[in-house]
């Protein structure tokens, strides 16, 4: 795998994929911290995950500092 392939894997699909919207944002930031916990979004950092994340950007934030 290339360093570009690496560092942009379709990371707006897996968030879209890992974002139901019937659950509540608690569930659904908890499963977008454990997606970044296991690197799936390939060498992404945190504040570059912001325009993706929209809504859930902040929680998400929050969750990585208080741990």
């Amino acid at each position: 795998m290339s360093k570009n392939e690496k560092k942009n894997p379709n990371v707006k699909e897996i968030v879209e994929s890992l974002i139901i919207k019937d659950r509540p944002v608690e569930d659904n930031v908890k499963a977008i911290v454990n997606a970044f916990d296991k690197g799936e979004f390939g060498t992404y950092t945190i504040s570059e995950l912001q325009d993706i994340l929209g809504e859930y950007y902040v929680p998400f934030l929050r969750t990585i500092h208080l741990r």
